[in-house]
């Protein structure tokens, strides 16, 4: 039996189903695929406001305003308080992993 005559075979309700369910898996997967690296770029751009916001809101609670030498300080340590915690985030990780 050939692909064409097993084709022929199978109802057609069941070929628009497996086509109907192939398309709804490969249509996310292309969007992806297309879309992808401009959403991980929006995203990211999103994390550097919210973390520059956060910043400013932080350091100019304590006098140190936008634009001097104690806001760029505050904000750098700010900055190593963030890493630091994402390093203990990841070790946790790994041990539970």
């Amino acid at each position: 039996m050939t692909l064409n005559a097993s084709l022929r075979e199978t109802p057609f309700s069941l070929q628009i189903i497996v086509a109907a369910l192939g398309a709804a898996v490969a249509g996310p997967i292309i969007y992806t695929i297309i879309n992808g690296p401009a959403l991980r770029a929006e995203a990211e751009r999103e994390r550097v406001e919210q973390i520059d916001q956060e910043n400013a809101i932080f350091c100019e609670k304590f006098g140190m305003m936008r634009g001097t030498s104690a806001f760029s300080t505050c904000a750098n340590d700010l900055e190593g308080i963030r890493k630091r915690h994402e390093e203990r985030i990841y070790q946790d990780l790994a041990g539970i992993l």
